[in-house]
């Protein structure tokens, strides 16, 4: 079995907006054998932060992807790739949760689908070295 998709807040976003969008990745994985996941602080973020016109989009694109809880020790491994992603110099400045989607993703051997800022998520991958990244524009 292929490596699932792991997503980030912003790459939900991007599906939420765009229902064909969502539909053509549900196809692809589907195609592919990967399952669709985030992580539950995501969960917070992208429902938190819809507008209410988008909400019931938003409750679809999540009701089709699972999540999964975090543990002290994912959420320990995420501070370390903060840490060696800032440490490296540059702008890259992770999230906490940007940070745990990507240890989610290490963890679990998935590809990490974000849709945001690029130099972060390139600097959470370094850190890691065995990390993958997808811009979710560069999947569909």
């Amino acid at each position: 079995m292929s490596a699932d998709f792991v997503l980030d807040t912003g790459a939900l976003v991007a599906l939420q907006r765009d229902p064909r969008r969502f539909i053509a990745l549900v196809m692809l994985a589907r195609e592919e054998s990967r399952a669709l996941r985030t992580s539950a602080p995501v969960v917070t973020e992208f429902l938190g932060g819809s507008s209410r016109r988008l909400r019931p989009a938003g409750q679809y694109v999540i009701s089709r992807i699972s999540s999964s809880d975090v543990t002290e020790s994912l959420a320990r491994r995420a501070a370390v790739l903060i840490q060696g992603a800032v440490d490296e110099g540059g702008r890259a400045r992770p999230s906490a949760i940007d940070a745990l989607v990507a240890a989610e993703a290490e963890a679990t051997d998935a590809a990490l689908v974000f849709d945001g800022d690029a130099a972060d998520f390139r600097a959470l991958s370094r850190a890691s070295g065995a990390l993958e990244i997808q811009e979710l524009r560069g999947l569909l």
